[in-house]
């Protein structure tokens, strides 16, 4: 197929990737190979022809090696969204779009409502943890208690919360009141919760959640 062939598959992928997400040399050639049949390995040196013209041209910005983003067209020009959180979305889902991780430590707690302080690292457990992060980001990547899925990422990261409310800089009025209004809010079940407290996390943690849930039962009887 000619290059130009390539090309014009490579800017569908680009047209249809969402602009949240990383654009990742690996996949856009993985998709052309799909697209033409032809060995991954084979186009990737295309491909990466390509990327590098089509940054040229303005149509997609350079993150990091291997790594690019799209460029968003607004009534007040174009814009890239943040490099940050575009390189930790690498780590939060993967390339089919599930859910592999989730924001935990300080700067998860930021992110629930727990502490007003957000830590100049944000920290990520993720299915990605063995992955190599270089020094210039502002990320952490930490191995969860379980492999993170689309089901059970929001019961993890709560319970990563109540497991620092004891030992992290939380400045929230009623913590104990905002873990049960996050359970109300994220729909979790505190059932599942109470068993994954149980089953992957200690027993201060799986005391806390219990006296909190109970607690909030006796409260709302």
């Amino acid at each position: 197929m000619k290059k130009t062939g390539y090309t014009n598959i490579v800017q569908t992928y680009i047209r249809q990737h969402d602009e949240k997400q990383p654009i990742l040399t690996e996949q856009v050639s993985a998709y052309v190979a799909a697209v033409t049949h032809v060995d991954p390995a084979v186009v990737k040196r295309t491909v990466n022809v390509i990327l590098a013209r089509l940054e040229k041209q303005g149509d997609i910005v350079r993150i990091t090696k291997g790594m690019y983003c799209k460029t968003i067209n607004t009534v007040f020009g174009h814009y890239t969204p943040d490099a940050d959180a575009l390189y930790c979305n690498r780590f939060l889902r993967d390339a089919n779009g599930h859910i592999i991780g989730y924001e935990t430590g300080l700067s998860g707690l930021n992110r629930l409502g727990f502490v007003t302080q957000m830590p100049a690292k944000r920290c990520i457990a993720t299915n990605a943890y063995d992955k190599r992060i270089q020094n210039h980001w502002n990320i952490t990547l930490r191995k969860p208690p379980i492999p993170v899925t689309t089901n059970n990422h929001r019961y993890l990261q709560l319970l990563d919360a109540i497991q620092q409310l004891h030992t992290a800089p939380v400045d929230t009025v009623n913590p104990t009141r905002l873990v049960c209004d996050l359970v109300r809010t994220l729909e979790l079940d505190t059932n599942i919760l109470i068993r994954m407290a149980r089953q992957h996390y200690d027993y201060r943690v799986l005391c806390t959640t219990i006296d909190i849930v109970l607690g909030d039962i006796h409260e709302s009887a």
